[in-house]
């Protein structure tokens, strides 16, 4: 894919008269950023999340071609805060081809005062908002910030044919929570994943971030300040370079709420034991099933296991495909049986799912002996087994519903839930 992305990191903290020059350029490096688009080395300039807040619906389009097309002279995909409340996108490139994309809008389906299911004529599944944007070569799947934690948003985008993904962040993030999002959504989705956000406070990182293939990308021309804001990076996808994958490491912590076992020999909660080179399970004190998923009895509460082959690591929906009701049991683990043929790439997937499902998930196969969650605020813990053992702790396993649902404005209400759970491909469609 010929295809140059600008993504702009500006420094929203920058208090200054904002017509002036001094402004933009410690704000962005305005000029320099100017002078690339003129001189054709960038082909799509994208700005964070909440870029401009507080005017109409009508006038956002005309207020990007106004204040940035105009002078950049390339299409520009930004973020804006309606009066209501609602987080939307907005993409415009007057001088579009026949074939391309002028006007696109997408709306934020999670962590807003007003979400897309709230939208005035939101057709879901069927909305132009997961259209892909046409410009060049690219077909660009977008969505805003917290969105791309819901991995339902993602394959309808892909569905509709984006070979690109880009997100919008708002500000300062936790960069490897984010980074391992990215990173497993450009392995699930099977093309690159690019995001920006803005410099608004002093604690977090504000950064450009691409990934591809589950490996960070390089960009192909940087101006940033050394802490990666304050200007802009280029990612050209028709040249990618990326970066050695990232090594998880393993925790010292040390819990004993469930434990997990592979050894036969050792008392434990759950048992995976190896026969005529499969994986079998077997708990100590089984309770009635739920679907596909096996529960038993621990002393922290019930556990639900549900077994998938290892290749289901790869398909997003295979987890959504067995959602249950939060009611059914307090805590969720997914094992994933069998031998992965490459496991950093097994790892940075494993990490998205417990991120995105709020589950435990075990790399279950003859060699490989792999548990993996997270905190409370999705940062990943990869457990250490000692004897052949995992103990978990029993919080952040509560299952997709409750990694839906967030505190106060984040996440997604559940009078929302059916709405978005709407979003997933039927088989017949996949």
């Amino acid at each position: 894919m010929n295809f140059r992305v600008a993504l702009v990191v500006p420094d929203q903290r920058v208090s200054c008269e904002s017509g002036s020059k001094t402004y933009w350029n410690d704000h962005c490096r305005y000029e320099d950023l100017e002078a690339a688009c003129h001189d054709d080395q960038i082909d799509l300039v994208v700005l964070p999340e909440q870029y401009s807040e507080g005017l109409p619906g009508d006038e956002m389009e005309e207020w990007a071609i106004g204040e940035w097309f105009e002078y950049l002279k390339v299409p520009v995909l930004m973020g804006f805060k309606s009066k209501e409340g609602f987080q939307i996108a907005i993409y415009v490139n007057p001088n579009s081809s026949r074939s391309e994309t002028r006007l696109h809008r997408y709306v934020k389906h999670s962590s807003a005062d007003q979400l897309a299911f709230e939208w005035p004529g939101y057709a879901g599944s069927s909305d132009a908002m997961f259209d892909p944007v046409v410009v060049g070569e690219a077909r660009i799947g977008v969505q805003v910030c917290h969105d791309m934690f819901y991995g339902l948003i993602g394959h309808r985008l892909r569905h509709r044919g984006a070979n690109l993904h880009i997100v919008l962040s708002g500000r300062d993030v936790h960069r490897r929570k984010w980074s391992n999002v990215l990173a497993g959504r450009s392995l699930e989705l099977k093309a690159p994943f690019l995001c920006t956000m803005a410099k608004c406070g002093e604690t977090g990182s504000a950064r450009a971030l691409a990934f591809d293939q589950g490996r960070q990308l390089l960009p192909a021309v940087s101006m940033v300040n050394s802490e990666g804001f304050a200007g802009f990076e280029v990612f050209d996808l028709g040249d990618r370079h990326l970066e050695p994958p990232h090594r998880q490491s393993s925790s010292d912590m040390r819990y004993r709420d469930i434990s997990i076992s592979r050894n036969p020999s050792v008392c434990a909660d759950i048992h995976f034991n190896p026969r005529s080179g499969k994986i079998s399970l077997k708990g100590r004190r089984e309770l009635d099933s739920v679907d596909k998923w096996r529960v038993f009895r621990t002393t922290a509460g019930p556990a639900g296991v549900l077994t998938l082959p290892i290749d289901a690591l790869h398909d997003g929906l295979a987890v959504h495909r067995h959602d249950v009701r939060p009611s059914s049991f307090a805590h969720h683990i997914v094992a994933y049986v069998g031998e992965p043929h490459d496991l950093d790439e097994a790892i940075t997937l494993t990490k998205l799912r417990a991120i995105e499902h709020r589950v435990a998930v075990l790399l279950a196969g003859n060699a490989t002996w792999e548990c993996i969650k997270t905190t409370r605020y999705k940062y990943i813990q990869r457990l250490r087994p000692r004897n052949g053992v995992f103990n978990l702790n029993a919080e952040c396993l509560g299952g997709t519903a409750s990694a839906l649902a967030g505190r106060g404005v984040l996440g997604i209400p559940r009078r929302h839930f059916d709405k978005y759970r709407a979003l997933r491909l039927h088989e017949e469609e996949s």
